[in-house]
């Protein structure tokens, strides 16, 4: 005789394991919070997207940055250099150069902040986002960003090609990347009258390791059907 309670019980136990194993897809990452900034990517915010070009010109705005999603879930053939690999605050004058190794699964997201032609000085903007992965790097300076476009930048957007203008972030104090890796705030400031007429930078984020269907899950499956179909009978005798 069969105790039925704990028949019961392992057959949940078994559909759980087998649900969580095969159809328990990781959420994909995102930008969970952000603050004076425009996504591009929201077509209810009445964006058209993707832009034909991020070069000086396209989208500016004294007050507010733009951004958009570059690459999600790219898995890099060979190893990234970036400007920053850990929490700090960092310019042109203050980077802590490294790499995000091959093989890791990342997203990357684009940053511009680029003003009005017609003003004639500087304007600033603070801009505070969260991410919903942990940061593993940040691109900011105008000759990495120059070497990174053909690896993380977005199909059919060209990016800035313009040596007069420095793209990267030269103002003071720049970036801060929290010590919790998923927020980062930026104090951007731009000049019409100089070569700092845009502010540019790149946040890679850690993906989430996207759902495969493995030898082991198939086993898992393939002994639940079976061993439901043998015992399932005789719980109901």
């Amino acid at each position: 005789m069969f105790n039925s309670q704990k028949i019961s019980l392992s057959i949940l136990g078994l559909i759980t394991a087998i649900y969580s194993n095969i159809f328990c897809l990781p959420a994909q990452a995102f930008v969970v919070n952000f603050s004076n900034l425009d996504d591009l990517d929201d077509s209810s915010a009445g964006e058209t997207f993707p832009p034909n070009s991020i070069d000086e010109g396209n989208f500016q705005d004294e007050d507010i940055m733009f951004f958009f999603t570059e690459q999600t879930g790219l898995n890099l053939i060979s190893d990234l250099s970036v400007d920053a690999n850990v929490s700090g605050t960092f310019n042109r004058e203050n980077a802590n150069p490294g790499l995000i190794n091959a093989g890791t699964l990342i997203d990357s997201y684009y940053f511009s902040f680029d003003i009005p032609n017609d003003i004639t000085n500087s304007a600033s903007d603070v801009i505070e986002i969260e991410f919903s992965q942990p940061i593993l790097g940040i691109i900011f300076l105008t000759s990495s960003l120059n070497n990174t476009d053909s690896v993380l930048g977005r199909t059919g957007i060209d990016y800035p090609t313009n040596s007069n203008v420095l793209r990267g972030v030269e103002s003071d104090p720049g970036i801060t990347w929290d010590n919790d890796n998923l927020n980062l705030s930026a104090q951007l400031r731009v000049n019409n009258n100089n070569s700092f007429k845009v502010d540019h930078f790149r946040v890679v984020t850690a993906a989430d390791i996207p759902f495969e269907f493995s030898p082991t899950s198939g086993l898992i499956l393939v002994f639940g059907i079976v061993f439901l179909s043998r015992i399932l009978p005789r719980v109901k005798q």
